[in-house]
């Protein structure tokens, strides 16, 4: 039973709830983002509409979209094609309905570019990740100048940041000329704390209260519960966390047009000290 649960921000309503039994699924998710988008810019806009161009039938998209039948992955690749979703978020959708269930607590992170301690001690400053999921927005430039505007850093920072992601190869030029980043989504094999990782952590609580003191809080959220467990179920609890924090972020960034750069951070700590006797 929680002994205490402090929440700062209030709860936005949620819009088609899936039934209470089921999760969500990211197929679900877009498939009601994207209907959603339609119905904005057309009010007379209907979910036969909405069926046909997906070239499924109307009475399969609704049982989906009320959460009563799962998409199949020749759905997703249907709904991927017809939308013309990007590759990106075209391999999201189709790992979220191929995806078998993880052992609780033992999320691999496959997928992800690892770098070791060594090579995020050179890249170990808050600005770095940011630059990278910036470059994920539709307008940025690879420029001191527009990254320093955009992330309240100086110009002198942002060019030393941004040389650092060069050299290390982080970051390349496709045939576009287009800046981006070259591996996948980068994960730290950090199984142990270093001076840098806990700089790291700690910038980016001071960004967090840079946020508390200044955000409208339709746009931040800080929240905590206060509850009693079992020590020994800490290394469950770490890799839940682990395990919803990337699924989270892949499916927000599947949902396409970014346009600022946010940072998920989960905190769980001891807060009562057993006397040692």
């Amino acid at each position: 039973m929680k002994s205490q649960e402090q929440k700062q921000n209030t709860e936005a309503p949620v819009k088609n709830p899936a039934p209470p039994a089921q999760a969500t699924s990211l197929a679900l998710e877009l498939l009601r983002h994207e209907f959603s988008k339609r119905v904005q810019k057309n009010p007379q806009y209907s979910l036969r509409s909405f069926a046909k161009q997906l070239g499924i039938s109307h009475t399969l998209l609704s049982l989906v979209l009320n959460g009563h039948r799962k998409p199949s992955r020749s759905m997703a690749e249907k709904i991927a094609e017809r939308l013309h979703f990007s590759a990106q978020k075209t391999n999201s959708l189709l790992a979220s309905v191929s995806r078998k269930q993880e052992k609780r607590g033992d999320y691999t992170g496959k997928g992800y570019e690892k770098l070791s301690l060594d090579q995020f001690a050179l890249i170990s400053e808050w600005q770095h990740y940011a630059i990278l999921s910036l470059l994920e927005v539709p307008d940025s430039k690879f420029e001191a100048k527009f990254i320093a505007q955009r992330l309240g850093i100086s110009q002198l920072l942002a060019k030393v940041s941004m040389q650092r992601l060069t050299n290390l190869g982080i970051v390349e030029q496709d045939e576009k000329g287009k800046w981006k980043q070259r591996p996948g989504p980068i994960i730290v094999e950090n199984v142990k704390s270093t001076a840098h990782t806990r700089k790291f952590q700690r910038q980016l609580m001071a960004k967090a209260v840079e946020s508390l003191d200044n955000d409208p809080m339709e746009t931040r959220d800080f929240s905590s519960t206060t509850f009693a467990m079992n020590a020994k179920h800490v290394a469950y609890a770490l890799g839940r966390i682990r395990e919803f924090r990337r699924e989270l972020s892949n499916e927000l960034e599947a949902f396409g047009e970014p346009d600022e750069v946010y940072n998920l951070t989960i905190q769980i700590f001891p807060t009562s000290k057993r006397s040692k006797s």
